[in-house]
């Protein structure tokens, strides 16, 4: 049992934190939870969690939640949520639906930035953003911090009332719609309609 039990850990250990070669050096991701990294429990969660739980889990987390519909430009200021450009007159058609950016509109999407690691209050967030920023410009990185500010005031806020809303740059969703042979249409990603 000793042997066994030694050459499962072993295998376990090597599977969760064995090393993989990666063509790019890149920061190891965290997810912190009062001060602890919890990503490598998570790790070793979803990793003995069977395949099909893991998809379902996957699936039911990204259905849309009954009662909770995105308010997009006609919800909030009835304006036109739509743009259309044809890009084969026609044929195919490229239709953008403008949304709320739950990230700042609602606590589920504040608690989902979060996890993403984007957390304005964050002196590492400022940093790792001024640090792309610079890659394209000194002005660029220069406009971080009242980027910054401006997110901080918007997160600040309890509820984003319909008006305010689309003072945030939108969520914009794409779909493409595609007139086939036969005469019907195809729609690929569709939107809200």
């Amino acid at each position: 049992v000793g042997l066994c039990g030694l050459a499962l850990i072993l295998f376990i250990n090597r599977k969760m934190f064995g090393k993989k070669r990666f063509h790019v050096e890149v920061e190891k991701p965290t997810i912190m939870a009062k001060g602890f990294n919890i990503l490598p429990v998570l790790k070793f969660v979803l990793w003995i969690i069977p395949r099909s739980i893991k998809l379902n889990m996957l699936v039911k987390g990204g259905a849309p939640k009954p009662g909770a519909t995105l308010r997009d430009k006609y919800d909030c200021n009835k304006e036109d949520p739509y743009e259309i450009d044809e890009v084969v007159p026609n044929k195919i058609w490229k239709v953008q639906h403008s949304s709320e950016t739950t990230f700042y509109t609602t606590d589920e999407g504040r608690k989902g930035a979060k996890v993403l690691g984007i957390d304005v209050d964050s002196e590492l967030f400022e940093m790792k953003m001024k640090k792309g920023a610079a890659k394209f410009s000194k002005e660029a990185a220069e406009m971080v911090p009242a980027d910054l500010e401006t997110a901080r005031y918007w997160l600040s806020k309890e509820t984003i009332i319909d008006e305010d809303v689309f003072k945030i740059p939108a969520h914009n969703l794409n779909m493409m719609v595609v007139r086939l042979d036969n005469g019907s249409l195809l729609l690929y990603a569709p939107v809200r309609i």
